[in-house]
């Protein structure tokens, strides 16, 4: 499973391997590797995405808290 929802991560660990791409997180923009690694997401980056797609700041403003 790749998935970067805490909740479903730590309730379903039992029954599937978790797996994840890194990124880099620029001024701009963001940049993933591509490259399956093991293990759940360690990253936030959701509300950068909201950013880079020039959502309104109400909307990222609600995410960020």
């Amino acid at each position: 499973m790749a998935t970067h929802d805490r909740e479903l991560t730590d309730l379903l660990e039992d029954t599937y391997a978790n797996y994840h791409f890194s990124e880099e997180i620029g001024e701009n923009d963001i940049a993933f590797s591509y490259k399956l690694m093991e293990g759940p997401a360690a990253s936030h980056n959701a509300v950068k995405l909201l950013e880079f797609a020039g959502f309104p700041e109400e909307i990222i403003a609600a995410a960020q808290e």
